[in-house]
């Protein structure tokens, strides 16, 4: 059971990483998952591939390059690749830009610069991808700094990456959720029912008019555990719980729930399991890559085995690329 710091505890700004795995198919109709570090069949695969796309957008003259997203006016650039044993890290500078202002200091509140919007206040956001032998899947850990992560911005060029090198190939990505067992051990932290257009007849009482709107009901149980199972089970309902006289089942029914430190909100009957994350800084200082890395391979220890197949050795974190893997895959495509 991880022991990282709950999300909701925390004010921005706050550093905490979340995963994505990226698989390949040799074919949307195939069912066979492919080993993904070995697939020219001579030991490569995408960290290789990760690495030399990393690599040349680092190079590349900024006009250049297509990580510039000029519809959002979002600047990209990859400042720092770092591949060792079976992982690479990219650490990403990006902003927004486009709207003129001024920087003021935050101390003084001098005017420090102004800029025509052609100027983008950036900041490192950090991405590790990892893969142990024989993985059937790649884990992509990103780095969210406040609610900025650089997922998009990383993936989409990766796939092309890939498509370009082996056109043969499908390469599919989707966001690493917790085990069923989150849900299944959840506990209920509190119920929110709301009953909409609720009347209330005053004039039974004397008064008038009547009074209309919403009605909230808040109930925080005793027993959570037990009650998240029941509501699951449909063996109760949120409105014979809640009791609302003249009332039946409320139009809506949210429930937050707590598991394995973490907590999550869900409308009743749109339950999931959530995408896993750790906070692992709270702000209060800088996360160096020092902190950023172990904090991934911490991850990578418990859910490698679930997802790639193959289990996370401290062996992986170690061990410098030799030439020949650092040059590959050089140019041209795949025969698969």
């Amino acid at each position: 059971m991880r022991t990282g710091l709950h999300l909701e505890n925390y004010p921005v700004p706050r550093h905490s990483i979340f995963a994505v795995k990226l698989t390949a198919h040799a074919a949307r109709t195939s069912k066979e998952i492919l080993d993904v570090t070995n697939l020219d069949k001579a030991g490569h695969g995408v960290l290789e591939v990760f690495h030399r796309a990393m690599q040349r957008y680092k190079s590349m003259p900024v006009s250049e390059s297509d990580l510039v997203d000029t519809k959002a006016q979002r600047f990209v650039t990859v400042e720092e690749v770092v591949p060792l044993g079976q992982w690479v890290q990219a650490s990403i500078d990006s902003g927004h830009y486009g709207q003129p202002g001024r920087v003021r200091s935050a101390k003084t509140g001098e005017v420090e610069h102004i800029h025509d919007g052609e100027s983008s206040a950036t900041s490192i956001v950090r991405v590790l991808a990892l893969a142990p032998p024989g993985a059937t899947a790649v884990v992509l850990i990103f780095e969210k700094v406040g609610l900025k992560s650089v997922s998009g911005t990383v993936i989409k060029p990766l796939k092309a990456a890939l498509k370009a090198r082996f056109p043969a190939l499908v390469f599919e990505s989707e966001t690493i959720t917790e085990t069923s067992a989150w849900l299944e051990d959840a506990s209920v932290e509190k119920l929110t029912a709301t009953y909409s257009e609720w009347v209330s007849d005053r004039a039974e009482a004397g008064e008038a008019p009547p009074i209309s709107g919403e009605y909230v009901v808040v109930l925080r149980p005793v027993n959570g555990l037990s009650l998240w199972k029941r509501l699951r089970s449909k063996e109760i309902t949120p409105g014979k719980l809640i009791g609302v006289p003249m009332r039946d089942e409320p139009n809506e029914a949210e429930v937050q729930v707590t598991s394995l430190g973490k907590t999550k909100t869900f409308v009743i009957g749109n339950e999931r399991t959530p995408g896993i994350s750790e906070l692992v800084s709270d702000g209060s200082k800088p996360l160096t890559d020092s902190d950023f890395r172990t904090a991934c391979f911490s991850m990578a220890k418990e859910i490698s085995l679930r997802v790639t197949g193959q289990k996370w050795e401290g062996t992986y974190e170690h061990g410098p690329w030799d030439d020949e893997r650092l040059k590959w895959p050089g140019g041209g495509s795949s025969d698969e």
